[in-house]
């Protein structure tokens, strides 16, 4: 079987249409800006109550949360994929390819969530504020304290980068990219040499994604929202 060679068109008129979806994007976000710089009173009363709060913290937390949307769209694109294989379901067959594609946003979204989270991570995550784990400062709480090793193990003891916290973010993001590309190449070779070797092969793996997805996920969610407020219990 040959594999039909096909390529996208970048035609006038997509290259105009997106143009003008990034400049209103850039519009959009200077309206915000200026915006915000408007209302001096709010950015007073925070300052008030000890939260230093500008358009470029904001600017950080709107990029988190928009990137941990996609991401969530991407992770879950791949685990619909899955799905169809483990389940042998025949209703998705037109249209699995789509959600597959889906997962080429990881390794991007894996990238803007870490420099997201090293340049504003102090605006995002009250934990990862050292006085909250020192007994002698009046900061201390004891609380998050408790959770310190959940975030900077193996450096518990002295809390100053969450070692812990990161490296499930590159494990996390890691392995779903390599099961991502697995599935992908499968789905290719499943394309070029028929048969029902690749389909099979392609059940197992999709099985064992799913079941990584739904440890993995739930931490991720741990990790990336519900930190946001340490004191969250569920």
């Amino acid at each position: 079987m040959t594999r039909v060679e096909e390529k996208y068109d970048f035609s006038l008129k997509t290259r105009k249409n997106l143009f003008i979806t990034i400049c209103t994007g850039i519009v959009l976000t200077v309206l915000g800006i200026v915006s915000m710089s408007a209302s001096g009173h709010h950015e007073e009363v925070a300052s008030n109550e000890g939260h230093t709060f500008n358009w470029i913290s904001r600017l950080g937390v709107d990029i988190w949360i928009n990137n941990v949307y996609f991401i969530g769209i991407s992770i879950v694109g791949v685990f619909f994929f899955a799905l169809q294989y483990a389940a042998q379901a025949g209703w998705s067959a037109g249209i699995k390819r789509i959600p597959l594609a889906f997962g080429n946003w990881l390794p991007i979204g894996g990238a803007i969530m870490l420099v997201t989270f090293f340049v504003f991570g102090h605006d995002l995550f009250h934990w990862t504020h050292h006085d909250l784990y020192d007994t002698s400062s009046h900061e201390f709480d004891s609380i998050i304290n408790a959770k310190k090793g959940y975030f900077f193990w193996p450096l518990s003891d002295h809390p100053a980068i969450p070692v812990f916290f990161i490296a499930r973010m590159l494990f996390f993001f890691g392995l779903w990219y390599y099961l991502f590309i697995k599935l992908r190449k499968l789905a290719f070779q499943e394309d070029l040499e028929g048969g029902t070797a690749s389909w099979y092969n392609m059940r197992k793996l999709s099985a064992v994604f799913l079941v990584i997805f739904a440890v993995t996920s739930s931490i991720a969610a741990w990790d990336w929202v519900m930190s946001i407020d340490t004191h969250w219990f569920s």
